[in-house]
């Protein structure tokens, strides 16, 4: 009878840490995955927004081209005041969507450099899926066997 009380303490608690160990690093795995989804969409927004601001930003511009080129060919007729207050509106606009454009492009190149790409994330996997962790003993359980070894 004492034999087996003594087998199964060993067999409990070194079960225990290595489905935990495996539950919380399954667990960070699945957060890990969730995050980078959720990064991957964010940068699929900015990409599309990016693409929308570019369209918007030439629009802008040709109208801005067009306005320039019709106060030239009505400068000799004399254009009223509020026309060039509004040209002088547009050209600030247009300044100020090109200077938002910068920023959100920096932003994305920024996130880009800080996410994990997903070659990585497939490499970390297999990394954790070839060293299986259940193979390995926690510091504790090495502790543990050596001491009981040492008392016998």
């Amino acid at each position: 009878m004492p034999a087996p009380s003594q087998e199964s303490p060993q067999q409990g608690p070194a079960q225990i840490p290595k489905g935990d160990y495996l539950m919380a690093m399954n667990r960070d795995l699945r957060a890990v995955n969730a995050s980078v989804l959720v990064i991957t969409q964010k940068i699929k927004y900015l990409i599309r927004n990016e693409k929308i601001l570019g369209r918007n930003l030439i629009v802008i511009n040709k109208r801005v081209r067009d306005i320039q080129q019709q106060m030239g060919n009505t400068e000799a007729a004399g254009i009223n005041d509020q026309v060039r207050a509004a040209i002088s509106d547009l050209s600030g606009q247009v300044s100020a969507i090109s200077q938002r454009l910068v920023e959100i492009e920096a932003k994305l190149e920024d996130v880009s450099k800080r996410s994990a790409k997903e070659d990585e994330l497939r490499e970390i996997k297999y990394v954790v899926d070839t060293i299986n962790p259940l193979n390995f003993v926690t510091i504790d359980q090495a502790k543990q066997m050596i001491n009981e070894k040492d008392k016998k």
